[in-house]
């Protein structure tokens, strides 16, 4: 749910940060956006979570350390209502 100033909060993730970066401006473009946190990796996707508790989690799905896959499983588990965008380029991962 929205906080009470109407701002959708999100929370980007992904391992590269000239991407992270991008998302961050493309977030930052909306003002009903607001980026509350920035992850490289799946473990600080989940710590993160914790601390901001997102509206949004625009998650990559490969990442080092772990990748978006579990660290969604853990989200979700912890927080059935997350609601989370997966984001990939490998189509590997999309099970074709």
């Amino acid at each position: 749910m929205p906080s009470a100033d109407a701002s959708i909060r999100v929370m980007a993730v992904d391992d590269h940060p000239n991407f992270r970066g991008g998302l961050a401006a493309l977030v930052g473009a909306y003002p009903d956006l607001k980026l509350v946190a920035e992850a490289g990796n799946g473990r600080q996707a989940v710590e993160l979570f914790r601390v901001h508790r997102p509206d949004v989690t625009l998650m990559d799905l490969s990442m080092p350390v772990m990748g978006g896959v579990e660290a969604i499983g853990h989200i979700i588990a912890e927080f059935p209502e997350a609601r989370i965008i997966a984001l990939t380029s490998r189509a590997d991962l999309l099970g074709r």
